[in-house]
């Protein structure tokens, strides 16, 4: 039955479907907040706080900072309230926030504030329900100890890390503090801007005496080694014999930006680049633009190299911008500036393809300062990255996903295997051995795609940078490019104000395993998300048996939405007025996300 049939936009119709909420809470406190757990954690607490009193035996020009270990089940955000007014005196905030899973981040100015809040601890007899919830929620407290990289090396480039205080006067004594200290070490200390909230200082030629006097510096969270991003690629070449594409007038087209190594000006690809923009600053002797442009063949003759309609989308005019090269070192903070510069020197582009990261797995409980930054950019400028999740070498047991793969805003693409001819290849539609898995970070799903990128020792064709051939080659980095094509050309269909949560909606929503897998779900998201989408025929039309309806709504607390009478197409009611069939539900909702 041929999809004609368009997917529908549907509002809800003001008061008629708007609702006041029932009233809710007011209930019994949790289970775990009971006496046994009050005493014990409030003279554990008590005790701690008594061991801390020597800190405040001089006065401090910054706050001791401190970690607070929470209960297992008390991490829940609605407990939050009644943890901070254990720690905040009058007006301060002192819980400046999480320092990795249950824990939390707590300055303490004073000696005056200190006796304050050990006070609290030492009347645990208090019948109030808020207060019994913080004294049940809170484990332990202790002396913050900063987190320094294991392998950091004489010479190397450190990241550090200062705690936002959430004060402007204290983040200034912090910041000159740090600064003094370089300066008299000799050392350059340069302030990074990865997103708002996030304190990042790069220091190079660090030493180890260093890194001793910075571990114990007032407001240092972390010293990290500064990652450096890669790309990797060995591509094998044949013959090309493919007909050329080029754009024709009065047409318009989707657009997608690439933010790669740049795009060759071969005859398949130049009439589709416009004025690429050499954002790195790269000098033409150190350009290598054999990666972009094996990517920007994907989005553009992806479907044809592989005689197959795998996206079933249309070629697209292409936004280079060159931020990395396999000739030169690109530093993670370097290439953080490159992506803004990109994004905000190019407004008329909403899809941007990223194929490349670093090989620094995530952690469980700390997302990533490149995650950070990613989710800050799209969040300013209203658009949407398309990541690759990152290759893993064959036989390394290190196979998560890496920095930067963790940002929760970006569509995070995975790879599965499009053939099979050796027995070291992957099963067909299985995920390639190559592709990294997740979870992300608090056990959020990622990659959140997969899409075809070839197999170990079966290839995938795109062009070479000369273009006359084909280069054979595997990755993420070219299963992302075909999400990211079918992300623009969803968008260009649909027309109107560029939305990106709808647009990764609506490719989750039509997103599927293979038939072939029949691995455990919770296993199949780990390697390969909500699955493989369809193609972009299947996403925005339907045919006279199916509909697709998109509800977009703001919803403010206190007021419900209902919509009793669901408008069910006339098509699929049948004369008794019932309708029988599947429906599938994806819900999404745009994050509030804080650096700290």
């Amino acid at each position: 039955m041929a999809k004609t049939l368009p997917i529908q936009q549907v509002s809800f119709r003001g008061e008629k479907d708007v609702f006041l909420a029932e009233g809710g809470g007011g209930g019994k406190a949790p289970k775990w907040v009971n006496d046994e757990n009050i005493e014990r954690n409030a003279h554990e607490v008590f005790t701690n706080l008594t061991g801390m009193s020597n800190y405040f035996d001089r006065e401090r020009s910054l706050p001791l900072l401190t970690e607070v270990i929470l209960e297992e089940k008390a991490t829940a955000k609605s407990h939050r309230p009644s943890i901070r007014k254990m720690f905040d005196v009058r007006t301060k905030r002192n819980v400046l926030g999480s320092a990795t899973a249950g824990k939390l981040l707590v300055k303490i100015d004073s000696k005056s504030d200190y006796d304050t809040i050990k006070g609290r601890f030492a009347n645990r007899q208090i019948g109030v329900k808020s207060t019994r919830i913080g004294l049940a929620a809170i484990k332990k407290i202790k002396k913050y100890e900063a987190e320094i990289d294991p392998t950091l090396e004489e010479g190397d480039t450190a990241k550090v890390q200062l705690v936002d205080y959430l004060n402007e006067e204290l983040n200034h004594r912090s910041n000159l503090m740090l600064r003094d200290w370089c300066s008299a070490e000799g050392l350059d200390a340069e302030e990074l801007h990865y997103a708002s909230g996030l304190r990042l200082f790069s220091i190079s030629n660090i030493t180890r005496d260093n890194l001793k006097t910075i571990a114990t510096m007032d407001g240092v969270l972390s010293v990290r080694k500064m990652p450096t991003i890669e790309f990797e690629v060995a591509p094998d070449l044949e013959a090309s014999t493919m007909d050329v594409m080029r754009p024709k007038e009065n047409v318009s087209y989707p657009k997608v930006g690439i933010m790669d190594s740049g795009v060759s000006a071969n005859n398949y690809l130049a009439s589709w680049v416009s004025n690429e923009d050499n954002i790195s600053g790269l000098l033409e002797t150190d350009q290598a633009p054999r990666h972009g442009s094996m990517v920007a063949s994907v989005i553009n003759y992806g479907d044809m190299l592989e005689e197959k309609e795998l996206t079933q989308t249309g070629p697209c005019m292409i936004q280079s911008c060159i931020v990395n090269s396999d000739r030169v070192t690109v530093s993670e903070k370097e290439l953080v500036r490159y992506i803004r510069e990109s994004i905000a020197r190019h407004p008329d582009v909403n899809v941007w393809n990223l194929s490349q990261g670093s090989k620094t797995e995530v952690e469980d409980g700390r997302f990533s300062d490149f995650a950070v930054a990613l989710d800050s950019f799209q969040k300013l400028y209203g658009v949407l990255i398309c990541k690759s999740a990152g290759n893993v070498e064959l036989g390394d047991a290190r196979i998560r996903i890496t920095h930067g793969a963790d940002s929760l805003m970006s569509l995070v693409v995975g790879s599965i295997a499009h053939a099979k001819t050796t027995v070291r290849d992957a099963e067909v539609n299985h995920r390639s051995p190559f592709s990294r898995v997740g979870p992300g970070v608090e056990f959020t799903v990622k990659p959140d795609l997969v899409h075809y990128g070839g197999n170990i020792d079966t290839h995938m064709k795109m062009l070479s940078e000369m273009g006359r051939s084909i280069s054979l080659c595997s990755g993420t980095s070219f299963s992302t490019p075909r999400v990211a094509s079918l992300a623009a050309n969803l968008a260009f269909e649909l027309g109107g104000n560029f939305d990106p949560l709808l647009i990764r909606t609506l490719l989750i929503h039509h997103a599927d395993y293979p038939e072939e897998v029949t691995t455990a779900t919770e296993n199949l998201k780990k390697e390969m998300g909500y699955g493989l989408p369809a193609g972009l025929v299947e996403m925005t039309k339907n045919d006279a048996d199916e509909c697709t309806m998109v509800f977009q709504h703001t919803l403010d607390k206190g007021r419900d939405v209902v919509s009793l009478d669901f408008p069910y197409p006339e098509s699929l009611v049948d004369d008794e007025g019932y309708f029988y069939g599947d429906i599938r539900v994806t819900i999404v909702l745009d994050p509030v996300l804080d650096a700290s």
